[in-house]
Formats: structure tokens, sequence, C-alpha cells
């Protein structure tokens, strides 16, 4: 089976600092906190979420 487009994992627009969402596909990811500054205000408050550990054991 040949996969036109390879999985991209969508975890959630809006989580706490530190939250772990597990994807379908086992990969793991933390939120960390992310600020947008525009004109000298906090226009956004948003998680920037990065993976945990390596690639998903298949």
């Amino acid at each position: 089976m040949t996969t036109a487009h390879p999985h991209r994992c969508h975890p959630p627009r809006r989580a706490l600092r530190g939250t772990v969402y597990t994807c379908w596909c086992r990969r793991r990811w933390v939120a960390y906190d992310s600020v947008t500054i525009r004109d000298g205000n906090v226009c956004a408050l948003s998680p920037d979420w990065r993976t945990v550990g390596g690639a998903p054991e298949l």
C-alpha cells in the first residue's frame, strides 16, 4: 500500500503549558508557551508544540 501524502499530526490549537498530546500514530507532543506580540501588545497565546522522543516504533 502506498500513501500519496505522509501523515501529519495536528495537535490542538489551545492547550496549557505542559499538556501532552498523543496522536493516533503514537507520536507524542508537549505544549510549550508561545506568545505573539504586535505593536508592544500581546495579541495571541498559543502553544508551541514539540515532539517528545523520536519517531514512533512500527
